[in-house]
């Protein structure tokens, strides 16, 4: 809750309140509360900023109003010089409230003119904010000398149209200074959390929407308006690849970024805290982990097409430079294809040989669309460059920055033990639970240390599974009894904790493209053990700086394991070389330095273009097929729309009749039903009657016995004396009765 405090100098109460996302105390007037409570302050330019701010010397602030950028910037780099100017006085002393607050030791003047000498003064790179309520073009015009003097001077500015034309200013003026001061424009919607490119001369109204954005302005030799594809929103090697680029990007050299995802994930989020605008697009890949999965590709990719077309405000973005991350999309190509802008294609795999992809075309294909559709072809390793490209002039390897790595790695305080045998020795294999990455070695080499080894090991397998290859791993673990000491865990997004808690890392892989979790064992101080293929070679002198076996080869993997475990001097040995080796080779000026440099060339030269005369790519029918939907595409449009209609008509037709049949098949049931309870009924008389009629006959049977007795009983007295004797007696008294009677 804000926490109201009075000034004993009788200026108005303020409100201490904790800034939202930021997650910083600041001193502000309560009607401004909601700005920064309520929701995040300018989210967009305040993200930009903040990773902005760790590569540059000096931020000057012209109308700092409280102070909320100047606490920004001290956090995100403390060693930055800080000038804030403002001439309110009320703010002013806010401004130095919040100051003292953080203990930022800033200079502060009360003005909102800015003496050309404090800038001369200064050295390096220098960004530079001016919200000064409409009076934004009259100060740049008071700095003119300077800016076209100046090396690397940023521009953020308030773009205020209403308070420009309450002061008879015109908005366009201030846009058309900027362009002749040589500066590449780019406005800032915090609304929807976009950036879109300015060209001069542009209608401003036809870009943004808002009352009021943030102009970001840098020289243009230097300035760079990126837009990458992804092929994915998780965070694997890739992904955390591409998240190191834009940052350094960003904060080295103030590029602006736009990063296109296929679908929403844990990148999604990162990328946008790092000062990076983010596109949902659905695109699919033009491979597949399943030959299963290649049918309909056809209708797939005119899906992705559609999709790619119908989002109107990738126009807005304007970019330099398309840039496509993988192999396993061709839509950053067809993007810059059909807008005619230049195009890096920045390779992380081998694609067939590590992750088993299968692709829609021929595989040679594949490579020769994206060497005849690229500006610049950038490989993570020498090994896919030879592999996949090898002559073209156009590939050339650049390996990943650690810097980032290496700062994560250093912050970490605790480990995460996921490990159960504390007496183990405990081997952790993270990655992608898939055949490329070649886990059942790892599974069997374990299982024969275990069982005929007499060794005490707990291995744990943790990343992303594909569940078939999984199954495959639960069965040979589950038939050698072994689950006591392998396990399997889900991905962890903070895996470097876990990392920290094994004793040894393997790397499996078949052929890894880089090989990025043998560097972070070597800046982990952790012994790594890789197959003798692909990137890892270029990465492990075996004895040296790690330990190699041939993959497959699970006895020698198992013999390599066994090194390590009994053999302390050799880890220590193997830890030393291999984080020295990585400090050496790996930094961020060999990594967005270098592509910085190339992106620039290829911003300011004419396109490499070869679609045209590419005969190599006839046979691949691709690009005629999106010729196709861009020379056809509305009428395309409408005939799939035509026939997707027709077909979900056929299908509720179909379906009305399967509801007839069902309903039909229901009443046929129920007669049947009806007969059968009919028929039961009827076997249930009859097995009455013929019970009665049972009954029956047993009296008659006995009826007869009976008649059958007295028959003899009176053949019995009739043959008896007695029977004789009183015969004339009977005769007299019969006579008698019938006399009566008469």
């Amino acid at each position: 809750m804000p926490v109201q405090v009075v000034n004993k100098d009788n200026n108005p109460p303020t409100s201490k309140i904790n800034v939202n996302k930021f997650d910083f105390e600041l001193f502000t007037l309560p009607d401004r509360e909601s700005l920064f409570v309520g929701q995040v302050y300018e989210e967009l330019t305040s993200l930009f900023i903040r990773q902005m701010a760790k590569g540059v010397s000096t931020f000057i602030d012209i109308g700092a109003q409280h102070g909320f950028f100047e606490v920004l910037v001290n956090k995100s780099n403390p060693d930055c010089e800080i000038i804030a100017f403002e001439p309110d006085q009320e703010n002013l002393g806010i401004l130095q409230r919040n100051l003292s607050l953080h203990s930022i030791n800033a200079q502060v003047h009360q003005t909102d003119t800015l003496d050309p000498n404090i800038l001369n003064a200064n050295q390096g790179t220098l960004l530079l904010r001016i919200d000064a309520d409409g009076n934004g073009i009259t100060i740049l015009k008071s700095l003119e000398d300077f800016l076209n003097d100046s090396g690397d001077v940023r521009l953020f500015i308030k773009f205020s149209p209403d308070a420009m034309k309450a002061k008879g200013q015109k908005p366009e003026e201030l846009l058309a200074f900027l362009c002749d001061l040589n500066y590449q424009v780019q406005f800032i919607d915090d609304n929807v959390k976009k950036f879109f490119g300015y060209k001069n001369g542009q209608n401003w109204d036809e870009i943004i929407d808002s009352e009021e954005c943030n102009l970001y302005c840098q020289k243009k030799e230097t300035a760079l308006n990126l837009c990458f594809f992804s092929h994915s929103s998780q965070l694997a090697g890739a992904e955390r690849s591409l998240l190191n680029l834009t940052e350094e990007l960003i904060s080295d050299y103030g590029a602006v970024c736009s990063v296109i995802l296929p679908d929403n994930g844990p990148l999604e989020k990162l990328l946008s805290d790092s000062g990076c605008a983010t596109h949902i697009i659905p695109y699919k890949w033009w491979c597949t982990n399943s030959k299963r999965h290649l049918a309909n590709f056809e209708q797939r990719f005119f899906e992705s097409f559609k999709q790619l077309e119908g989002q109107q405000i990738l126009n807005k973005i304007q970019p330099d430079i398309v840039v496509t991350q993988t192999l396993t999309i061709p839509w950053g190509a067809v993007y810059a294809y059909e807008h005619q802008l230049p195009h890096i294609w920045m390779v992380s795999e081998f694609g067939e040989l590590d992750h088993g992809l299968h692709f829609y075309f021929a595989f040679d294909q594949v490579t020769q669309f994206i060497k005849d559709y690229s500006d610049l072809i950038i490989t993570c390793s020498d090994a896919v460059r030879q592999e996949l490209f090898n002559g073209d002039k156009k590939a050339k390897t650049v390996y990943y920055s650690l810097k980032k790595m290496k700062s994560e790695i250093e912050a970490i305080h605790t480990t995460k033990n996921i490990f159960e045998n504390p007496d183990a020795f405990h081997l952790l294999l993270p990655g992608t639970i898939s055949p490329g990455k070649g886990q059942i070695d790892a599974v069997r080499a374990v299982i024969e240390l275990v069982q005929n080894r007499n060794e005490n090991i707990e291995l744990i397998l943790i990343g992303y599974a594909l569940p078939e290859y999984q199954s495959e791993i639960e069965e040979i673990i589950t038939k050698a009894e072994a689950e006591k000491y392998i396990k399997i865990r889900p991905f962890e997004e903070a895996i470097y904790p876990v990392m920290a808690s094994a004793d040894a890392i393997l790397v499996t892989s078949k052929n890894e493209a880089f090989g990025r979790v043998t560097v972070e064992s070597m800046l982990l101080n952790k012994p790594v053990i890789g197959s003798n293929s692909g990137g890892t070679k270029e990465l492990i002198q075996n004895g040296v700086n790690g330990l190699t076996y041939s993959f497959g080869d699970e006895h020698q993997l198992a013999d390599q394991i066994q090194n390590l475990i009994h053999d302390p001097s050799l880890r220590h040995k193997l830890t030393e070389r291999g984080k020295e080796f990585v400090q050496n080779n790996f930094s961020k000026e060999k990594y967005s330095g270098v592509l910085h440099c190339d992106m620039i060339k290829i911003k300011h030269i004419e396109p490499i273009k070869q679609y045209d005369s590419a005969n190599s790519v006839k046979d691949l029918n691709l690009i005629e097929f999106y010729r196709i939907m861009l020379d056809q595409g509305l009428d395309e449009i409408r005939v799939y729309e035509q026939q997707k209609e027709e077909f979900r008509q056929r299908v509720i037709g179909l379906n009305e009749e399967i509801a007839d049949l069902n309903e039909t098949q229901l009443s046929l049931q129920s007669e049947v039903n009806q007969r059968d309870q009919s028929i039961d009924a009827l076997k249930s008389e009859l097995n009455e009657r013929s019970r009665t009629i049972n009954g029956l006959k047993n009296q008659i049977e006995k009826r007869k016995q009976q008649y059958a007795e007295l028959e003899q009983e009176m053949l019995y007295y009739a043959l008896s004396n007695s029977w004789r004797i009183t015969r004339p007696i009977r005769k007299i008294m019969n006579l008698l009765h019938r006399r009566k009677n008469a």
